[in-house]
């Protein structure tokens, strides 16, 4: 994922393609909003948007709780924005 930018709430990428992260994938698979996340994993809904939208890392604590509420891993969940990263 090199030449990706994190830009206000999007991912864009050099291109000009804006990219969708694998959290908010989940959440639109899963029927569920970003306030009903934050209920289930006590995560405050302003965490959930910057968690979707990859312009803050949830604790590792944070990510185990939201992955098992969206019946998935950590690593499918956060992995594309750790590769943006390097």
């Amino acid at each position: 994922m090199a030449n990706t930018k994190k830009k206000g709430k999007a991912i864009v990428t050099q291109d000009g393609e804006v990219r969708i992260t694998n959290l908010r994938k989940r959440l639109i698979e899963k029927n569920m909003g970003q306030r009903e996340l934050a209920e289930i994993t006590g995560c405050t809904e302003a965490s959930i948007c910057k968690y979707c939208y990859a312009t803050r890392t949830p604790t590792i604590g944070k990510a185990i709780r939201i992955a098992k509420a969206l019946d998935t891993t950590v690593e499918e969940l956060f992995s594309d924005v750790a590769d943006m990263d390097d």
